[in-house]
C-alpha cells in the first residue's frame, strides 16, 4: 500500500472506498513460485501465512486485520474477495500502462472517465483496476489479453495506489454490457476462404460458399446471438454470424471462423476451440476431403506454395546464388536441400560429385559474377572453402526476407523453422503451457516464451516486435502439442545429474529430449558409491525390520507407476530422526522434483492436486493433528487415479498423479471418516526414541547430504526398487489394522484413550457421560489436551460409534454404541476424584 503507519493500524488517509473498507471480505496475498510460475496466493489476514480460500468466509477478515497483517509480513499485499452476495465488480486492465512514466492507453482512460469510479494502479504498475457496483459479468463475455472482469468467486489485489483524478467511491456505470461488446475480441479476419494458413505452408483456394451454405439462414440470422450449431450453450447465445455471412463468432471460445471452419467442426475434423491456433496443412487437407465427401463444392487444395523449397542443388544455387557463393571470401556456403541435409550437400561439393550436366546447368543459370566465381571453384576447388551455413547465416536470411515487401509470412515461417532446429519445444495440450528443452540438464524448462523472446530479439534486430513474437510462439506451440500424460518420466529411466539412469538395469545413457523429462535428481550416478553414514544413521533411529521397507519406498519414488498405492508416514517423538531422514530425501530428489503439502491440505483443499504435476515426491515434515476430512481423495492420489486439478483463475484440467507422498508427525492426523481402504494406503514406520540433545550431531544433515553420500543413497534406493519389483510387495508391509493401531497409539488424547481403554463391539455400548469423565481424567493424567464433549463425540463417531438412548433403572441415558470397555483400566491417579469406584465406571 502507498500509505504506511508504524503502529500497524490501518491508515485514515487511504483512498480505498469506504464501501469496500466496511466489508468483512478482506484477505492478504503473497507472491510464491509454483511449477516455475509466480502466483499471488491468498493468505488468512491474521499474520499466520496460512492459505485463505475465496470459498470460505472464515478465512477472510476486516480491512484493519488485513492491513495489520500486511504490515507484519514483508512482501504481503491486500486483497478483496468478490462474492455472489455483494454488488461489486472489478475490471482489470492488463498491460496498458507504462510503469515508469505512468502513461496509460487512451481507450482505457476513456473507460475510466466514462465510469467515474474508483481506480488504482495494479501491483505490477502495468495495469489498472476499476471498481464498479450493481453490474454483472455477462455470460457471453470472454476475457481478452487486456481486459479481465472479476465478478464473484475470486479475489482481486488492492494497492491503494490511487489512479489520479478518479473518485474514492465505487460507482454504477451505464451501458456496461454494451461497452464490453465494443471491446470483446471480435475483429473480423480476412475470410479464410481466400487464404488459409497452415503450419508449414500456404493454401490458396477460391471457394464459392459462405456460412449459409452450411447453416440455415432462418435458424442463424445475421448479427443475432443464438446457440452454437455444433456444441452446447449454457446461455442460448454463444454463436453469431456477422453481416455478409462469411464470418461467424463463438463467444464461448472467443474465436472467429469461416464456412470452411464450420465444415471442419461439422465433420469432426476439428473442434471449435482449435481455432485459437493456426490449423495445420494436414488439418486443412482433411477439412477439404471431408467437405467434398459430405457434398460441399470444394476444390482440392493446391499442393504448391509460393515459397516451395528447392528440391535439388541446381535449383537451390540458381535461386539463392548470393547466399551460396562468395567470390571475395572464396567460400561456398551450403544449406539443406530437399531431403539432403547440409552435411550431405557439403560432402558433394568437397568431393566434386556434381556431374557435368548439373555443373553446366548451374553455370548457365547463375548471374555472370556468380557464374564466373563458380567456374573458378570448379577449376580450382582447393583454393575455396566449403562450409556449412551457420545459425548467423540463416538468421541473416530471415532478416532479408523481413526486409522484402510482402514477404513477412515467409520470413516468419523461416524463423519458426530455425527455432525448431535450435530448440526442442513441448506444449501441453490442455493448458497451452509451452516448455523448452535444456540440453545441459536433460529436462524441459517452463521458460519457452522467455527463450523465444530473447532469441528473436537478438536475431530479428530491427524486425523484432511483440506481434512477431506472438505469431511465432503460436506457430511453435501448434506444432509441439503433446498430451499431459506423455509429459514427464514414463518408464524406468530417471534423469540424474550426469545422464539418464535405467533403474532396472543400472545402465547410464546420455540426455535426450525424447525422454520428455520435467525434472532431474541433482545427484550423479556412480555404480560404486556407498552411503555408510546414512546406513549407520538409519540403524540408530529405525527398527531393523523396517529399514528394508523404507529403502523400497524410496526406490518406489524413482519411477512413475503408482501400482503399490501407498503413502509413507513416519511417527515418533520429537528429535527421533524423522526430519533428518526427510532432509536426505529432499536432497536426493531435489527442489525441482518435490513439493511440500500436508496430507490435510491435499485432502481438504481443491487447489492441492495441481502442485503435484511433474513432481516425484511430496515430502512434508511435522504434520499437525488436524483432521483429514476427505479420505477418499487420499486414496485417489496414492492410486494414481485420474483427478481434476485447478489453479486460481485458470481453467481446470485432468491428470494422473505420479507423485509419492512421505510425511512425518509426532501425532498422526485425525480422521472424520475412515475405512479399511484408507488404512490400506499407508506404510507406517515408527522412529521410537528421542535422541538426547547431548548426543545430537548438529552437522549430521550436512554429512548425510554430501555429494559422495547422496550418490550412495541413490544406489541404496535403486537396490530397494529392484527388490520391491522382485517381491511384488514391501518387506514387512503392515496390514491395515496395524496402521490403525499405530495411528491410534500415537494419536491425540482421544485416539490414545480409545486405543488403551475401548474396543470395538458392534452390539455393545458405553455410557456417554461415564466415558467422557474417564477420558478427561486420562488426558489430564497424561498431560494431554482435553477436548470438549462435542469434539470427543465427533471423534468417536468418526471411528464408527453412534449416539443412542438406553434405559437404566427406569431413566433414559445417552450411550455410545459400537464400543465396549477393554480389559485395560486407567490407574488410580487417572481416576482420582471420580464419583463412585472403578467398577462403577468401567462395569
Amino acid at each position: 500500500m502507498s500509505t504506511q503507519v508504524s503502529s500497524g493500524e490501518a491508515p485514515q488517509d487511504h483512498s480505498i472506498p469506504t464501501q469496500l473498507v466496511n466489508e468483512g471480505q478482506w484477505l492478504c496475498w503473497e507472491e510464491v513460485e509454483t511449477d516455475g510460475r509466480k502466483r499471488k496466493m491468498p493468505r488468512v489476514p491474521d499474520g499466520s501465512g496460512e492459505p485463505a480460500k475465496t470459498s470460505d468466509p472464515s478465512t477472510w477478515g476486516s480491512f484493519d486485520e488485513a492491513y495489520k497483517s500486511c504490515q507484519q509480513r514483508k512482501g504481503v499485499g491486500l486483497g478483496f474477495v468478490l462474492t455472489e452476495d455483494d454488488p461489486y465488480l472489478a475490471v482489470d486492465f492488463d498491460d496498458v500502462r507504462d510503469p515508469d512514466s505512468g502513461e496509460t492507453e487512451d481507450w482505457v482512460l476513456e473507460a475510466i472517465d466514462r465510469w467515474d469510479a474508483y481506480a488504482e494502479v495494479s501491483p505490477s504498475g502495468t495495469g489498472v483496476h476499476v471498481w464498479l457496483k450493481d453490474v454483472t459479468e455477462p455470460d457471453w463475455w470472454v476475457d481478452t489479453d487486456h481486459i479481465e472482469v472479476y465478478d464473484s468467486g475470486q479475489y482481486i489485489t488492492v494497492t491503494d495506489d490511487h489512479f489520479s483524478d478518479t473518485p474514492t467511491r465505487v460507482s454504477t456505470p451505464s451501458n456496461f454490457e454494451q461497452w464490453l461488446e465494443g471491446h470483446a475480441e471480435l475483429e473480423v479476419p480476412e475470410p479464410p476462404s481466400q487464404e488459409s494458413q497452415g503450419e508449414s505452408g500456404e493454401y490458396e483456394v477460391d471457394i464459392a460458399i459462405d456460412v449459409y451454405d452450411v447453416l440455415s439462414r432462418a435458424s442463424y440470422p445475421e448479427n443475432k446471438r443464438v446457440s452454437h450449431p455444433f456444441h452446447d450453450s449454457s446461455t442460448g447465445g454463444n454463436f453469431q454470424v456477422f453481416e455478409g455471412g462469411e464470418v461467424w463468432h463463438c463467444y464461448r471460445h472467443g474465436v472467429n471462423g469461416s464456412a470452411l471452419h464450420l465444415i471442419g467442426i461439422e465433420q469432426g475434423v476439428i473442434d471449435c476451440g482449435d481455432l485459437n491456433r493456426n490449423l495445420t496443412d494436414k488439418e486443412w487437407a482433411k477439412i477439404f476431403e471431408a467437405g467434398r465427401e459430405a457434398g460441399y463444392d470444394l476444390p482440392a487444395p493446391s499442393d504448391e506454395s509460393d515459397y516451395s523449397s528447392p528440391t535439388s542443388i541446381v535449383e537451390a544455387l540458381i535461386e539463392s546464388q548470393e547466399r551460396w557463393i562468395s567470390e571475395a571470401e572464396k567460400t561456398i556456403t551450403v544449406w539443406d536441400v530437399g531431403e539432403q541435409d547440409a552435411a550431405e550437400v557439403k560432402e558433394i561439393f568437397e568431393k566434386q560429385s556434381l556431374n557435368s550436366d548439373e555443373s553446366l546447368e548451374i553455370l548457365q543459370g547463375l548471374d555472370s559474377e556468380y557464374s564466373n566465381a563458380f567456374s573458378d571453384f570448379l577449376d580450382d576447388p582447393d583454393e575455396w572453402t566449403v562450409r556449412l551455413a551457420t545459425p548467423d547465416d540463416k538468421w541473416r536470411e530471415v532478416r532479408g526476407w523481413y526486409s522484402e515487401d510482402g514477404e513477412k509470412k515467409y520470413a516468419r515461417d523461416f524463423a519458426v523453422r530455425l527455432l525448431r532446429e535450435e530448440y526442442d519445444f513441448i506444449t501441453v495440450k490442455d493448458s497451452e503451457q509451452m516448455y523448452s528443452y535444456d540440453d545441459e540438464k536433460g529436462v524441459y524448462e517452463n521458460d519457452a516464451e522467455k527463450v523465444v523472446k530473447q532469441r528473436l530479439e537478438e536475431m530479428l534486430q530491427s524486425h523484432y516486435s511483440k506481434h512477431e513474437v506472438r505469431e511465432i510462439l503460436a506457430r511453435l506451440s501448434s506444432g509441439s502439442y503433446i498430451d499431459r500424460g506423455e509429459f514427464g518420466q514414463s518408464g524406468s529411466q530417471v534423469c540424474v545429474a550426469n545422464g539418464v539412469l535405467d533403474i532396472e538395469t543400472g545402465e547410464l545413457s546420455d540426455f535426450h529430449p525424447n525422454y520428455n523429462f520435467r525434472s532431474r535428481l541433482p545427484v550423479e550416478y556412480d555404480p560404486d558409491a556407498d552411503c555408510p553414514q546414512f546406513k549407520s544413521f538409519l540403524e540408530e533411529v529405525c527398527p531393523d525390520d523396517k529399514i528394508p521397507m523404507l529403502q523400497e519406498f524410496v526406490g518406489y519414488c524413482l519411477q512413475p507407476r503408482m501400482h503399490h498405492k501407498k503413502a509413507l508416514l513416519l511417527l515418533g517423538p520429537t528429535d527421533a530422526g524423522k526430519s533428518v531422514f526427510l532432509d536426505v530425501l529432499e536432497a536426493l530428489f531435489g527442489t525441482e522434483s518435490t513439493t511440500s503439502h500436508s496430507v490435510q491440505y491435499l485432502a481438504n483443499n481443491r487447489w492441492g492436486e495441481a502442485d503435484l504435476v511433474g513432481k516425484i515426491a511430496n515430502i512434508r515434515h511435522d504434520l499437525d493433528s488436524s483432521a483429514i476430512e476427505n479420505a477418499g481423495k487420499i486414496k485417489e492420489l496414492t492410486a494414481g487415479d485420474r483427478v481434476r486439478a485447478e489453479r486460481k483463475h485458470e481453467d481446470p484440467f485432468f491428470f494422473q498423479p505420479r507423485t509419492k507422498h512421505i510425511f512425518s508427525a509426532n501425532q498422526p492426523p485425525a480422521r472424520t471418516k475412515e475405512d479399511s481402504g484408507f488404512w490400506n494406503r499407508w506404510l507406517t514406520v515408527v522412529f521410537p526414541e528421542t535422541i538426547p540433545r547431548d548426543e545430537q550431531n548438529p552437522r549430521l544433515t550436512e554429512k548425510l547430504t554430501s555429494e559422495e553420500e547422496l550418490a550412495g543413497v541413490l544406489n541404496w534406493a535403486v537396490e530397494g526398487y529392484q527388490r520391491l519389483e522382485r517381491q511384488g510387495q514391501f518387506t514387512n508391509e503392515p496390514r491395515p489394522m496395524e496402521n490403525r493401531r499405530l495411528w491410534e497409539q500415537y494419536g491425540n488424547s482421544v485416539e490414545q484413550f480409545v486405543s488403551q481403554h475401548l474396543e470395538r463391539a458392534p452390539s455393545e455400548f458405553v455410557r456417554k457421560d461415564t466415558a467422557y469423565d474417564a477420558y478427561k481424567k486420562f488426558a489430564k493424567a497424561e498431560g494431554m489436551e482435553v477436548v470438549t464433549k462435542h469434539k470427543f463425540t465427533s471423534e468417536l463417531k468418526g471411528k464408527g460409534a453412534s449416539v443412542k438412548q438406553r434405559r437404566f433403572d427406569g431413566e433414559r441415558e445417552r450411550v455410545y454404541t459400537g464400543f465396549q470397555w477393554s480389559g485395560e483400566r486407567p490407574d488410580a491417579s487417572a481416576t482420582e476424584g471420580l464419583e463412585g469406584d472403578i467398577e462403577e465406571l468401567f462395569g
